[in-house]
């Protein structure tokens, strides 16, 4: 009985009649990313999320994954021990491969890694919004829109605002965004930076440990803490020419240090660096009803490693200096795109497209002070030497890569309430073949207070170089024959306005993942040498539920809430380990209060339950946890001054992110420090 009773409140909370008169104005979020050009959030055909800078602003965010980790269906992971892992519905790695993301409608994904290399911590002080689809983006944005796609839109103001920050953990930085408008020519500049310390976990065992049991040495650093510091800089010039072209010029430095290290070992020195410049020219031309776009962009990376595999006294105290690998590459990424949108059809919007995308990786190098011995063993050679002078291959060959593409989509609103999107999009990789990528989506807007949409969509992940030409060494074997990573997934979405300013959305989905690119290691039975190769495996059936609510209680008073359930059944036991960074149940809500004129706080929590281990993996389940978070903002102070004060896991939670075995971080990656934090700005 209770069963029914619930069940038919629920059904109650999407039938109930809306009492307001007139509630177009309530959905003034637009968004350009769901179809490639500007419409109604509730009325795009996907499941799309907007975050503008106000509300990066009332939560005092300074980093990307702070705001992600708010919106429902995505958890922020770090099951790498190294930086922010954006997991949208389940899919992920140990890399932000799944995700596909632009930066000002310019993409930054490199085909090394698939991921891109600077977003590991993107700061937030000039983000004008955040434009999110969850699910399959193939159809329209090609390789890698395969989880999500994530556009970074930064401020194109008139006007100045700057300010600083400062915090636990040596956290410091600040920034400058600064617009002007003369005649027909706007031009806007920005300029941000931070460094930290980072997270200060403590790893009582690591894979070094390991080693020191087996041959009755001291070597390793454990325990001792995570080596998280981190430094960016980020400077952007755009220039517009009315709304006819658009210069984009950008350079982003991230240096990071590596965690827990790269061989799972602790390394107090180790870095990971990226200095990349992000360049784009956008023209438009023609009438407004036939609009069209040429894009012309350039991305370049240059990328370096410094690493301490292992520290002095490693494999049976062989070595006395520390097991040294550093490397680095350039990797330069062109694109151009020209694309049409026709309404000259009554009831039909068109958009077209076809484009060019070449990825090319020169200047690899690696340095070292070992060669690989028998049975996986590290042998030193004395000082740090180029591979080309110990006679072995780098850690990886040249690569490049070119595709081209088109695309077509058609929205056909007919019948007054319904719309049908539906889209095509055929890639030719140079190095894999051919992949063709659908869309439908019927979107029916009962009324104003209520829109639901049935969607369907098919995406792929492209095998990166690295998957694709990694060279044997410690590292795993590259595979030339990989085909990409596939999924096509079904959703359900219903968005209702209630009455007394009572909103909330339904997601119902489905996806099927196949051929996921995994390690697999093969056991030479003469030597006992192990190798590791990527192969494709089996991928996952899964299906989830994100519930998001908003109530405004009182003019001054707003309640936000978010619940997302994730159900994964990998059609591979064997090769499961994916499933480590998805947890079954998030839960986010948030308390926005105006207590008094210009003063706001904002409490609010996070709770992941349920993450599970791989099935190889013999440990006890990773224990849940709950974050709590609070912000007290003041604007307008002295009458030109907003100051922030926020506290970061204000109950000092144990924070721990699973590690991808039980063997190397047996207990796991420990990121749980209670941080605060001060803001200043001000807006001239």
């Amino acid at each position: 009985m209770d069963t029914l009773k619930i069940l038919t409140a629920f059904s109650l909370c999407f039938m109930q009649p809306l009492w307001a008169e007139d509630l177009t104005d309530l959905y003034g979020d637009t968004i350009m990313l769901a179809s490639g050009y500007e419409q109604l959030v509730k009325e795009s055909p996907s499941s799309a999320y907007v975050i503008n800078s106000e509300e990066i602003e009332a939560i005092g965010a300074i980093t990307l994954d702070e705001v992600l980790a708010t919106v429902p269906g995505i958890h922020v992971s770090y099951a790498n021990g190294f930086f922010p892992v954006y997991v949208i519905r389940g899919m992920g790695s140990e890399v932000n491969s799944a995700v596909l993301m632009y930066l000002d409608g310019i993409p930054i994904n490199s085909a090394v890694e698939g991921s891109p290399e600077f977003s590991l911590s993107h700061l937030t002080k000039n983000i004008e919004r955040i434009e999110i689809i969850k699910g399959p983006g193939s159809a329209l944005y090609g390789a890698n829109a395969f989880s999500g796609v994530i556009n970074i839109i930064t401020k194109q103001r008139t006007g100045t605002d700057m300010g600083t920050f400062v915090g636990s953990l040596d956290t410091y930085g600040g920034w400058l965004n600064h617009g002007f408008k003369s005649h027909d020519i706007k031009v806007n500049f920005s300029a941000q930076g931070s460094t930290t310390n980072g997270s200060q976990g403590i790893v009582s065992r690591d894979r070094q440990t390991l080693m020191d049991d087996a041959f009755n040495t001291n070597a390793s650093l454990a325990p001792s803490s995570i080596n998280n510091g981190k430094e960016e800089v980020d400077i952007k010039l755009s220039v517009h020419y009315k709304k006819q072209a658009e210069l984009y010029l950008r350079y982003i430095h991230n240096k990071s240090q590596n965690g827990v290290g790269i061989a799972k070992a602790l390394d107090n020195k180790g870095y990971i660096q990226s200095d990349s410049w992000v360049t784009g020219l956008k023209l438009r031309f023609g009438p407004s009803d036939w609009l069209t776009t040429l894009d012309l962009n350039y991305t370049g990376y240059v990328f370096d490693t410094q690493s301490n595999m292992f520290p002095q006294g490693a494999m049976g105290g062989l070595f006395v200096d520390p097991v040294i690998d550093n490397l680095g590459y350039t990797s330069h990424i062109v694109s151009t795109q020209l694309a049409t949108l026709y309404e000259r059809i009554e009831n039909h919007k068109i958009h077209v497209g076809a484009g060019f995308k070449h990825d090319q990786t020169t200047g690899i190098h690696e340095e070292r002070n070992f060669i690989q011995g028998p049975f996986n063993s590290l042998l030193p050679i004395g000082s740090v030497q180029n591979t080309d002078d110990i006679g072995v291959a780098a850690f990886a060959d040249t690569a490049s890569r070119s595709n081209g593409y088109g695309f077509v989509q058609d929205e056909w609103n007919f019948l007054n309430d319904f719309s049908l999107t539906t889209g095509l999009r055929l890639d030719y990789f140079s190095d894999f073949g051919l992949t063709v990528n659908p869309r439908a989506s019927l979107i029916w807007n009962a009324s104003y207070s209520l829109t639901t949409k049935l969607m369907y969509g098919r995406a792929f992940r492209a095998p990166s170089f690295l998957e694709m030409y990694s060279n044997q060494g410690i590292a795993i074997t590259g595979n030339p024959d990989l085909e990409p990573e596939t999924t096509q997934t079904v959703e359900w979405s219903i968005d209702k306005q209630w009455a007394y300013n009572f909103k909330t959305q339904l997601n119902l989905f489905w996806y099927e993942t196949d051929n996921l690119i995994t390690e697999s290691v093969f056991v030479d039975t003469m030597t006992q040498s192990e190798s590791h190769v990527f192969i494709n495996s089996e991928g996952a059936n899964t299906y989830g539920v994100e519930v998001d609510a908003n109530y405004q209680v009182l003019e001054n008073l707003t309640v936000d809430m978010n619940y997302t359930y994730l159900k994964i059944d990998p059609k591979n036991t064997a090769k499961d380990v994916f499933i480590i960074t998805a947890p079954a149940h998030q839960v986010f809500a948030a308390i926005n209060w105006e207590f008094i004129p210009n003063w706001s706080t904002n409490l609010r929590s996070t709770s992941i339950i349920g993450r599970e281990r791989s099935s190889l993996d013999s440990r006890s389940a990773i224990a849940d946890y709950t974050l709590l978070d609070f912000t007290l903002r003041g604007q307008k102070v002295l009458g030109y001054f907003d100051l922030t004060f926020k506290v970061n896991n204000l109950l000092g939670a144990n924070v721990r992110y699973p590690s991808t075995d039980g063997t190397s971080i047996p207990g796991d990656y420990p990121i749980n420090d209670r941080t605060f934090m001060g803001i200043i700005s001000v807006k001239l």
